[in-house]
C-alpha cells in the first residue's frame, strides 16, 4: 500500500513538473491555420459579443479578426475595446477558422 501511495505521489509531482514546462504558443490571426487541432494563445480587442442559451460567439480584432467560440453555463458579457488574451483550440467550422476558448483573460 505504501509502495502504491509513494508512486502515485511521484507520479504527481512529475506530472505537475512536466505540465509547468509546456509551452502554448502565441498565434496571429494570418498564421491560425497553422494550428488546427492544436491550443493557442491570441490577444487582440474585443469587437462584438454575441450570447445564446449556452455559448457566445466573440469576435477579436487583430490585424484581422478572429471568430471565438465561448461555451460557458452563465451570461458573459465583455464591453467592446477590451484587450483579452484568450487560449483556446483552434477549429474548422463549415470550412472557417474558429477560436474555441478554454480561457480567456483580460488584459
Amino acid at each position: 500500500m505504501r509502495i502504491a501511495l509513494v508512486c502515485s505521489v511521484i507520479g504527481l509531482i512529475v506530472l505537475y513538473l512536466w505540465q509547468a514546462r509546456v509551452e502554448i504558443p502565441e498565434a496571429k490571426a494570418a498564421s491560425l491555420g497553422d494550428y488546427v487541432g492544436r491550443d493557442v494563445k491570441l490577444a487582440g480587442s474585443v469587437v462584438s459579443v454575441k450570447n445564446y442559451d449556452t455559448v457566445a460567439y466573440l469576435k477579436v480584432m487583430q490585424p484581422s479578426a478572429v471568430s471565438v467560440v465561448l461555451f460557458r453555463d452563465s451570461n458573459f458579457s465583455i464591453p467592446n475595446g477590451t484587450q483579452v488574451e484568450i487560449t483556446g483550440e483552434v477549429t474548422e467550422y463549415q470550412g472557417k477558422l474558429q477560436l474555441v476558448a478554454s480561457k480567456i483573460k483580460v488584459k
